[in-house]
């Protein structure tokens, strides 16, 4: 570019020429300008026609996969409704059923309830139908058993319906016939009682002079039995007398030795006695051993029949009153309830909370003692336990309980001068076991 000098005062034919060039270049610049405003809005529009097709391809693209996903979703819709009708346990007016789950897990767990076959490993419906269509196929199996059975037994009804009918013919028949037997008994059972009526008249004649014959006889014996009741206890006062009369020459049985000591072994504590199995020792019996002259005795301890043979038994020595008086050879041995030869008889009274009377007996027997129902001539000493809390004869609880003294057999004992031993004296003289 030439420069262009300005004059200090310029000229009007300058200053035309000033604005002329002026114009030209204002007028090129807006050419230039308006050539890079087109070059620029053509760029631009090039570059925002390939936006809008890029757009418009993924706007194309969206929409397919919309499309798409609204199809998955109403493929999905679809299973579901027909998932939910078919399982049930939805809303009936509702446009979208869906099954509620807890309900269906609720009667899932019903099931179980009611088909034992399900076990609690069978979490869905599945595994659980083929098993109710087995216990379904089963139960009507188990019906039509049953209803053909109800058929067998509906004909036997009928069949037994058919037999009673004959059987209320035939009954009818046999009433009707026995009403007329019946009536003709009666009618000659009158007439019967008639004659009987006329015989009983004489009878009750000769029953009253019977009855004045046996009021004089009751008499008679009466007076008889009066005579030997008082004969009895004349003959009784007489017998009581002489056999305490003659006691000194019977001695006291229940003090008499039974037997003597042979040897004895300090160290072991055992002896032997000349008295066993002939003389009826059974292992258990004890013995009071005592020792010193007669009329001297003195207790020296107790010994137990612990080995029996014929003719000697070996016996256990215990409960020593002196230590430095033992038990000697020639000391003597003494049970007051021990008969080597006779047999001995004895009553039980009052109750016995350890043994039964059969286990008594048995126990006793085996000592030669029998057991009799009461008191009597021949009965040698009376046994009493304790109190008696029952009635003896209707076995009924008493009210308070009965002292044995109170009982007819031990006064009869009294009495009659029976010998009366306490059961722990048998005890101790006899090992029970209980």
């Amino acid at each position: 570019m030439v420069p262009v000098s300005v004059p200090l005062f310029p000229s009007k034919e300058f200053l035309m020429l000033r604005s002329n060039r002026g114009a030209a270049r204002v007028s090129a610049v807006w050419m230039i300008s308006v050539g890079v405003v087109a070059l620029v809005a053509l760029a631009f529009a090039f570059i925002s026609q390939s936006d809008q097709k890029k757009e418009v391809d993924r706007a194309l693209a969206a929409d397919a996969a919309k499309v798409e996903a609204e199809a998955r979703a109403d493929a999905l819709n679809e299973k579901k409704r027909e998932l939910s009708t078919t399982l049930g346990w939805y809303d009936r007016e509702s446009a979208d059923p869906e099954s509620d789950v807890e309900m269906a897990r609720r009667a899932l767990g019903d099931l179980r309830t009611t088909f034992p076959d399900i076990q609690d490993t069978d979490t869905d419906f599945e595994t659980v139908l083929p098993k109710i269509v087995a216990a379904y196929n089963a139960r009507g199996t188990t019906i039509s058993t049953l209803e053909a059975r109800v058929k067998s037994l509906e004909a036997e009804i009928a069949a037994a319906q058919k037999a009673v009918a004959d059987i209320q013919r035939t009954k009818d028949q046999t009433i009707a016939q026995l009403r007329q037997e019946i009536a003709d008994e009666k009618q000659s059972a009158a007439q019967r009682q008639s004659e009987l009526e006329d015989r009983i008249n004489g009878v009750q004649e000769q029953l009253a002079d019977r009855d004045a014959q046996l009021r004089s006889l009751r008499a008679e014996v009466a007076e008889k039995e009066r005579a030997w009741e008082k004969e009895r206890q004349i003959a009784q006062a007489r017998i009581l007398n002489l056999t305490s009369k003659t006691k000194f020459a019977r001695g006291d049985f229940a003090n008499q030795p039974d037997g003597h000591v042979l040897e004895v072994s300090q160290r072991t504590g055992l002896a032997w006695v000349d008295i066993g199995a002939k003389q009826r020792l059974v292992e258990g019996m004890r013995f009071r051993i005592e020792g010193g002259i007669p009329g001297q005795m003195r207790l020296k301890g107790w010994g137990e029949v612990t080995k029996v043979e014929a003719n000697r038994a070996e016996i256990a020595i215990s409960d020593l009153v002196d230590p430095y008086d033992y038990v000697q050879p020639g000391d003597v041995i003494i049970n007051p309830i021990y008969d080597p030869v006779g047999t001995r008889n004895a009553v039980l009274a009052g109750s016995f909370s350890d043994y039964s009377r059969k286990e008594l007996e048995s126990l006793l027997g085996e000592l030669g003692i029998e057991i009799q129902d009461e008191v009597g001539p021949t009965t040698d000493f009376l046994i009493v336990g304790g109190r008696i809390y029952n009635d003896p004869e209707t076995n009924e609880p008493l009210e308070e309980p009965m002292s044995v003294e109170d009982l007819p057999s031990y006064k009869n004992a009294v009495n009659m001068q029976v010998q009366i031993i306490p059961l722990r004296d048998v005890r101790q003289f006899f090992r029970f076991e209980s």
